[in-house]
């Protein structure tokens, strides 16, 4: 499974590492920024889409190329809501 050490915040683009175990949303599954305390709930319609968009280019990008798997079912309820 393809797991990054360090994400990047969709809300105010600083760095954190996910070694500090960051909380998860439990509503979106989005890791919670220490830096603002956004996860995915806090983006616009229009952005939620551009991010699991991202998300899953990276995961199949990842698999094509790496054979890696991500685990995109946290992600699920935010996509249902989306379409």
């Amino acid at each position: 499974m393809c797991s990054p050490k360090k994400v990047r915040c969709f809300k105010c683009l600083e760095w954190f590492s996910k070694s500090r175990k960051p909380i998860e949303c439990p509503k979106c599954g989005d890791f919670k920024c220490p830096n603002c305390n956004s996860c995915m709930c806090n983006l616009t319609k229009k952005e939620k889409r551009i991010v699991i968009a991202m998300i899953h280019t990276y995961e199949t990008f990842m698999k094509e190329k790496f054979n890696l798997t991500y685990d995109f079912s946290k992600h699920k309820k935010i996509e249902k809501e989306l379409n």
